[in-house]
């Protein structure tokens, strides 16, 4: 018998786990800021087309 078949699983156990909200904001930028961020990343092979 494998182990996985011995274990009993409730559907508790498979859940994922919640998300607990952070009591700080979001970070924000600037459309400078966003634009100099793409940038960079655009020149350093990350741009938004390789994610």
């Amino acid at each position: 018998m494998s182990p996985a078949s011995t274990r009993s699983e409730t559907r508790a156990d498979s859940a994922p786990t919640p998300v607990t909200l952070s009591p700080f904001p979001p970070p924000a930028l600037s459309g400078e800021q966003a634009a100099d961020l793409r940038a960079d990343l655009s020149e350093s092979g990350w741009g938004v087309e390789a994610v």
